[in-house]
Parts: structure tokens; sequence; C-alpha cells
């Protein structure tokens, strides 16, 4: 009986963790913190000029994750953004640097 009871508790752990999509333990980055952890890693100025822009969380089927859009612009026009990670602000993909030189 002990041995179906510890193979039932491996099974459900197993299932929590495999195949699963991401779970809700961990909470999200606000707006505000995402838009300050990606500004940092395109390297986008502290210009007042400078605004931002974070869509609602989306699905990756295919990566099995999620994503929030981070976009930031100047005078109207697009300068810098990336789908990332909502959780830890981690680069995932179109992925677009700010270039100083414009």
């Amino acid at each position: 009986m002990k041995k179906l009871i510890v193979i039932f508790m491996c099974l459900v752990i197993c299932f929590s963790f495999v195949g699963c999509k991401q779970t809700s333990n961990i909470k999200e980055l606000s707006d505000k913190k995402l838009a300050e952890v990606v500004s940092e890693k395109l390297g986008v100025p502290d210009e007042t000029g400078i605004e931002y822009s974070v869509t609602e969380m989306f699905y990756w089927d295919s990566a099995e994750r999620y994503y929030k859009n981070v976009d930031f612009t100047q005078n109207g026009e697009k300068v810098a953004g990336a789908s990332v990670d909502p959780y830890t602000g981690e680069l995932l993909r179109n992925i677009w640097e700010y270039d100083s030189s414009k």
C-alpha cells in the first residue's frame, strides 16, 4: 500500500511539472517594472520623450510560455521593443534594440 501511495505522489508531482503551461505561483511584473527591465536590456535611454506601452499577456503555443509585447516610442515612432516573459523580463523574440544614431 505504501508503494502505491509513493507512486501516486510521484505521478502527481510529475504531472504538475511536465506538460503544464506556466504555473501561477510566480507573479508577473507590473507593466512599469517590466518596461524598466526591458528598457535597460534594449539600451533605451531615460529620456522624458520616450514612452512605453505593454500589451496584454499572450500564450506562445510552440514555446509553451506566456509573453507580453513591450514597445518604446518617441515622437510617435517606434524606437525599440520586444516580446518578453512577463514574469522575468527575459527577451524572447521580435527584439528591436534602441539605435542612438537615429
